[in-house]
């Protein structure tokens, strides 16, 4: 167990950075924990939803990182960090939508679909900030 301090005790910046840092390692389950507990405690901060769409993008779980992303935009318009991750998010989404033919030959042959690549790492899931 690497975490030396329990989430009910720490504040939203420090789970925020350590969100980041366990994204950056690619232990995108416990981002996702850090993300949400910041979330917790600053629910106006768009940073917190930023990274709780990093790391559900890590996981591959596209459609929540795009909504945790738009909460993000929501919350701060500007970000263009954000804006690109959601783009690439959504980009993903089209890229593994099954088309109309894909889905009738789906229904007339049971074959098992190639595993997708796995979804670029969003641009500020390496960027940790500073306390």
């Amino acid at each position: 167990n690497r975490r030396p301090y329990a989430t009910a005790e720490v504040p939203a910046q420090l789970l925020s950075n350590r969100s980041a840092a366990y994204a950056g390692l690619k232990e995108y389950s416990a981002a996702l924990i850090d993300a949400e507990a910041c979330i917790e405690r600053r629910p106006d901060w768009a940073k917190a939803y930023s990274r709780k769409g990093n790391a559900l993008h890590g996981l591959r779980l596209l459609d929540p990182a795009a909504a945790a992303y738009r909460k993000a935009l929501e919350l701060e318009p500007n970000n263009a960090i954000v804006a690109k991750s959601l783009l690439n998010c959504e980009q993903l989404l089209r890229d593994n939508a099954p088309t109309s033919s894909a889905a009738a030959a789906a229904t007339s042959a049971p074959a098992a679909p190639p595993a997708p690549p796995p979804p670029a790492m969003p641009p500020q899931a390496a960027a940790v900030e500073e306390i």
